[in-house]
């Protein structure tokens, strides 16, 4: 596939932002591929990439129905689009080269790179590149790849595209069964071409309405319903692509971020480890597909044009979910509570005033579940509001530290806030008969505290 061989031409590290438009004229738009092919980027390996796609009958229509006469272009050396001829596309190559690619990949030959910007995603190294098709600017990310997770990622991505959640799709790539991904970027396009500003953000414009802000997350409850019975009940589609998953682990979250964030010998965060891991059998109904880690990066707003207002509008219902990196089997509860973890934290950041609790969330997660399941015919458990206040103590847990974090302030406070949230979970851990497990991992918290520097802001009651 021509797409996929440009892909492989191009390097992360070469995607830079530049400060000048590029240069088109009627010998240039041939050389862009939709025409005859170019000696120079035969050269170079690179020839006919569109040329195979695009046919002269196609660009000559295409250019027709945009007032463009691509039949005096082809017989002269008049520059198109009020560009002379002397002048040269300077870009970087490898801005040139995902031009190309995207081009391709929207079937638009006039489509035109405008931007190129890092985002500041925390496990992964992302560029967001803006470009215009006609009189709309749109956008794609694109990742710094890793040849097993990167194939994992991509190949999940057409199966939640398959089952209608809205996602990032795969561009210039079509995922085998188990194989490795040879190249050093992936792209994505879908529900991340309308992303608007990120959810975060969101939140930060809605401060004066908690009402609003909690609008979001009952939203997000349900497309995390929507994702859960739809992906669980095409499970075998993870096993016809030779995707593994594995059940989620408090071993693995605890390892993952409190072992990796704090300097203390591993055997003293084994009775933590061990009590969550008891916590977490005490929960019960169906192990579904999850995300794993849906934290507030991992949504994405929508952003579509108001034609009555002629202005854009950032939708309050309508989400979509990135990064698969850590799907596993989980109890419904899983997702649903770190989201609410993670939203909470900011919610209360913005808005003093918002005083909403997850149980609001959990009822329209579990309404959106029944009906989801009833139209697909689909009787999967969601389990009982018990998982909730498991998981919710839990993730507190996990959350405490994060490796990636390097402000030392806003490390102790992101530790002060999940550690109150957990201590203050004692009344409802007794409640649903978990009081002993919640006892043991205060304990196993505190022995750790102990052998670290911020244990002097924390304390037990």
């Amino acid at each position: 596939m021509q797409t996929e061989n440009l892909i492989a031409e191009i390097s992360f590290e070469g995607l830079e932002d530049f400060g000048y438009s590029p240069l088109v004229t009627a010998r240039s738009f041939r050389s862009f591929g939709f025409g005859p092919r170019n000696e120079r980027l035969k050269k170079k390996g690179l020839q006919g990439y569109a040329g195979d796609i695009y046919s002269d009958t196609f660009a000559e229509s295409f250019s027709s129905g945009l007032g463009l006469d691509y039949g005096a272009a082809e017989k002269s050396d008049e520059p198109i689009m009020g560009f002379s001829e002397t002048q040269t596309d300077s870009r970087p190559r490898d801005v040139i080269l995902l031009e190309k690619l995207l081009a391709t990949s929207y079937r638009n030959p006039l489509l035109k790179i405008t931007g190129i910007e890092a985002l500041p995603v925390s496990r992964k190294e992302v560029k967001r590149v803006h470009f215009t098709m006609g009189s709309d600017v749109y956008q794609v990310w694109v990742y710094k790849a890793d040849p097993k997770e990167t194939a994992r990622e991509l190949a999940i991505c057409q199966i939640v595209n398959n089952n209608g959640i809205p996602t990032a799709r795969p561009i210039g790539y079509n995922s085998g069964d188990g194989e490795e991904y040879p190249y050093d970027i992936a792209v994505l396009g879908g529900v991340v071409e309308h992303a608007g500003e990120p959810y975060d953000q969101l939140l930060e414009s809605l401060r004066l309405s908690p009402n609003e802000i909690f609008r979001t997350a009952k939203s997000i409850a349900h497309l995390l319903a929507d994702f859960h019975v739809k992906l669980t009940n095409s499970k075998r589609d993870f096993e016809n692509k030779g995707i593994s998953l594995e059940r989620a682990n408090p071993r693995k979250e605890i390892l993952e971020r409190m072992v990796a964030a704090l300097n203390l010998e591993e055997r003293k965060y084994e009775p933590l480890m061990s009590s969550c891991e008891d916590l977490y059998e005490k929960q019960e109904g169906s192990l579904l597909v999850s995300h794993g880690d849906i934290h507030t990066k991992n949504i994405v707003t929508s952003t579509t044009k108001n034609p009555k207002y002629d202005q854009f509008k950032t939708s309050l219902i309508n989400f979509g979910i990135i990064d698969y990196g850590s799907v596993c089997l989980d109890y419904s509860a899983g997702d649903v509570v770190d989201f609410w973890t993670h939203h909470m934290r900011k919610a209360l950041e913005v808005c003093i005033e918002y005083n909403f609790d997850i149980d609001g969330v959990r009822r329209e997660y579990e309404r959106e579940f029944v009906k989801v399941g009833s139209e697909l015919g689909v009787n999967l458990n969601h389990g009982s509001s018990r998982n909730f206040v498991i998981q919710s103590a839990l993730w507190n847990v996990y959350e405490m530290f994060d490796p990636l974090r390097r402000n030392s302030s806003d490390s102790v406070t992101k530790a002060r806030f999940h550690l109150d949230a957990f201590l203050k979970s004692q009344e409802r851990m007794e409640e649903v008969k978990c009081g002993a497990e919640f006892f043991r991992i205060k304990q196993a918290l505190n022995d750790i505290l102990e052998g670290v520097s911020l244990n002097k802001f924390f304390v037990f009651t």
